[in-house]
């Protein structure tokens, strides 16, 4: 988000006191374990990795990344990775997944593109690139959306 010029404040949900005010709002809940321990040398295709939640055809600021289908999904690959990377590399697998559940939340739309995060499913060679980020139309809706949303009036 940050190449997007998009600035993110990160707050855990334990520490809030329910007195913040913020102009966009996300609450992203990891699931299972996320870190690159415990890999084991079977493939599994585990089905979404992440998903944002979404109502009546309106997408609300909930989404889950979940950290074991993204580990078991990469694990194979990830074996062959120096251990010493290893966690960086499933770190990044993560935050691209993270960065997808964010655009619908932040963009507020459905909309996937043929390439890029956002494209609806990945390979684990996109997890695992080098570098992988927004197709450019998608990067333009993003950042419109927050921009629209930093400039709209407090409501009173």
């Amino acid at each position: 988000m940050g190449r997007l010029g998009i600035g993110l404040d990160w707050r855990s949900l334990a520490g809030a006191h329910g007195n913040e005010v913020s102009l966009q709002l996300a609450v992203i809940h990891f699931q299972g374990r996320c870190d690159a321990g415990g890999l084991s040398p079977n493939r599994v295709q585990p089905g979404a990795l992440g998903w944002t939640h979404e109502s009546d055809g309106v997408i609300l600021p909930f989404g889950e990344v979940d950290c074991d289908r993204i580990r078991s999904f990469i694990q194979v690959d990830l074996l062959s990775v120096p251990a010493r990377d290893r966690e960086f590399i499933f770190g990044r697998a993560v935050g691209r997944v993270l960065a997808h559940e964010l655009y619908h939340i932040l963009a507020r739309s459905a909309h996937h593109s043929s390439a890029g995060v956002g494209k609806a499913a990945y390979a684990v060679e996109d997890l695992l690139a080098r570098h992988f980020v927004f197709d450019a139309g998608e990067s333009e809706e993003l950042r419109g959306s927050v921009m629209r949303s930093e400039s709209a009036e407090p409501a009173h």
